[in-house]
């Protein structure tokens, strides 16, 4: 073995040596916790025990406990989750069709989603409903394009 040869294996070996002490000082790399529904938050809304009143002229902010006690409760006594009952729902409680957005409820295989999420749109916010199992909800600002709801909706056009 020639000088030059040695001096490659010293280096591989020393190389070698200190990537596999460096990988035993890492520590393990903990997994956050998955929800059982991408998408859906870990967090469910508390569902108002007495009916609230609705405001048809108030806010976003005045009107949630309202949209939660609606939606909350059709959907935790077990409502039917597809788009067209949701609507429904929000209509007979007082709002109005051009208000509302809805995501799909099927897959493109025509299959039932996971999850939904509605929205009521009102000039100063939007109250934000989804159900994945849990019911949770959040009061958002419109954004800049007039809507409520990212990427595509349903059109509610029954």
């Amino acid at each position: 073995m020639t000088p030059s040869d040695r001096s490659a294996v010293a280096v591989a070996t020393i190389a070698t040596a200190l990537a596999l002490t460096l990988v035993g000082c890492t520590a393990p790399v903990e997994k956050p916790a998955s929800s059982s529904t991408p998408g859906v938050p870990s967090e469910s809304t508390e569902i108002p025990a007495k009916k609230p009143e609705f405001l048809p002229g108030g806010g976003a902010g005045e009107n949630r406990d309202y949209f939660d006690y609606v939606l909350g409760k059709h959907f935790v006594e077990g409502g039917a989750t597809d788009g067209v009952s949701v609507v429904a729902v929000l209509v007979q409680a007082g709002w109005t069709k051009d208000q509302l957005e809805i995501t799909a409820d099927t897959t493109p295989l025509g299959n039932a989603t996971d999850a939904i999420t509605v929205a009521v749109r009102l000039p100063d916010g939007c109250l934000i409903g989804q159900w994945g199992g849990e019911y949770s909800s959040s009061l958002m600002p419109v954004l800049a394009t007039g809507t409520c709801l990212v990427g595509a909706t349903r059109p509610i056009d029954w």
